[in-house]
């Protein structure tokens, strides 16, 4: 299209009245500029312009078209690909690309960014030739979301002891320029790589947590042994508040209860109480007992749902629920364990505890015992409560599971009972009777196979965690089990 014509007056052109008409067009790339009889092919770069002036003459008795190219160029500021679409182009033929965007034409995508597990010098961002320790470099030269940037630190002119600068991929990994995903070296996940993996997804028993939650909520905390009336403790005993900079970034295993490990690829042995170490000394210079907890429940008709919980060594939680008419139509009688050893009916409310408790899963407490105690009475050791409808006392004993417990909780998932008196620990001259029996594992006289969880006990030793010892018995692993010598009973 013609960017420019006009009709020249007499002597406009060559002092003589000119016929002629003159147009001027803009030609880009490669022309074809016709000359005289012939067309030739003129080449031009495409980021520059040409003009080619057209003229038509009307003569008596003839007309003809003269065209001539004229030495004129336009060269525009152009960045090579009109910077991909996704940028500006300005002075220099530069791009200033949009965000997320990177690169000479604004062709690449930039990965997102987190805060780096260590900082690494950025190398020679103004092409001097030299990284230097000190110079501010400009940010848009840099490609960079960092408000400040350093060719060697980014520490410079910062507070104190600052670190942990915002990296692609976190620097734990490299970016697809085509995708802008974060490709992140082994160990490292995340959309940007800002977080540790969980080594071996933790074996499928146990859960990925961070730093951040563990030590909010206490996740890791595990009791190791009670030896000598101390209980000796392994991670987060007392929840806090952690804000360092790797609270969201480093992450660990959360075992399932009867496994270990740092990839909870372990099993767990079962503990018990050295039978060569009795005694008071073994037991904190008190006499060896159990845990025994003691609460109250109101009478009614018509079924009531106990629901028991246990912790256990490992910090989980465990629940047992129990069914029982406690009056009315059906009461059931209180029971209890009676001076010769004999344990409650399963027809009392006793008895109906202590099927729930040793029936909890694991068997954490297959040897626990249960009675019940008329509040009224003033002799010791109590009778039991006299009928059913009574408000009664439960004595719950831990027999069999070592060391020091915490205390159990109790309530009434329905039913018109109550609660009366909220369990708690038994107490006794000493205080509080919570445990103090030595727990170790395999009972200090076995190894623990932690591929299969059961205890290879020593010669002389059986049980399932070793916790008997016998003269005749004989280690063989599988759990403790033993033989006897032939001929003997």
């Amino acid at each position: 299209m013609p960017i420019f014509s006009a009709a020249y007056p007499d002597g406009a052109l060559g002092g003589t009245r000119s016929p002629c008409s003159w147009s001027l067009s803009r030609w880009m790339g490669r022309a074809a500029a016709p000359r005289g009889n012939r067309t030739d092919t003129v080449p031009f770069r495409l980021s520059s312009h040409v003009l080619l002036a057209v003229a038509h003459c009307s003569l008596p008795g003839r007309e003809h078209t003269r065209h001539a190219v004229l030495p004129l160029f336009f060269w525009l500021a152009r960045a090579a690909g009109g910077c991909s679409g996704h940028g500006a182009c300005g002075t220099s033929d530069q791009c200033s690309c949009q965000p997320n965007w990177i690169g000479a034409d604004c062709s690449q995508r930039q990965c997102p960014f987190a805060t780096a597990f260590a900082d690494a010098a950025l190398g020679d961002l103004n092409h001097d030739g030299s990284i230097d320790a000190d110079d501010k470099i400009d940010e848009n030269k840099a490609m960079t979301t960092n408000g400040t940037v350093y060719e060697m630190w980014q520490g410079m002119g910062q507070a104190e002891e600052e670190a942990h600068f915002y990296a692609e991929c976190s620097g734990k990994g490299t970016c697809d320029r085509g995708s802008g995903q974060c490709q992140c070296f082994g160990g490292y996940t995340g959309h940007a790589c800002q977080r540790t993996e969980c080594p071996s997804s933790c074996s499928g028993h146990g859960v990925c947590r961070t730093l951040r939650e563990i030590a909010a909520n206490g996740l890791n905390k595990r009791v190791e042994r009670n030896e000598l009336g101390v209980v000796y403790e392994s991670g987060v005993t007392t929840p806090f508040v952690y804000n360092l900079w790797d609270a969201d970034k480093a992450q660990a295993c959360i075992c399932d209860s009867g496994f270990t490990g740092i990839d909870c690829s372990m099993r767990d042995c079962p503990r018990g109480d050295d039978p060569l170490t009795t005694g008071n000394r073994w037991s904190g210079d008190e006499a060896p007992q159990w845990a025994k907890f003691k609460f109250s429940s109101s009478s009614s008709s018509g079924s009531t749902v106990f629901r028991f919980g246990f912790k256990g060594w490992d910090g989980r939680t465990t629940y047992a629920f129990s069914k029982v008419i406690l009056g009315g139509v059906g009461g059931q009688s209180p029971g209890g364990v009676t001076s010769a050893g004999e344990l409650p009916g399963t027809d009392t409310v006793s008895g109906q505890f202590l099927l729930a408790l040793r029936n909890m899963p694991g068997g954490m407490l297959k040897r626990v015992t249960v009675s019940s105690e008329d509040p009224s009475s003033t002799a010791n050791p109590k009778p039991f409560c006299p009928s059913p409808g009574s408000v009664c006392d439960y004595v719950i004993e831990l027999v069999g599971r070592p060391g020091k417990q915490e205390l159990m909780t109790v309530d009434i998932v329905s039913g018109g009972a109550a609660i009366t008196t909220p369990i708690a620990f038994v107490q006794d001259s000493n205080g509080a009777v919570d445990g103090n029996r030595e727990e170790i594992t395999c009972s200090g006289r076995g190894l623990c196979d932690f591929s299969s969880g059961l205890c290879d006990c020593f010669a002389g030793y059986f049980g399932a965690s070793c916790e008997n010892q016998n003269a005749l018995a004989s280690g063989s692993g599988g759990g403790g089990a033993f033989s006897q010598a032939a001929g003997s009973a």
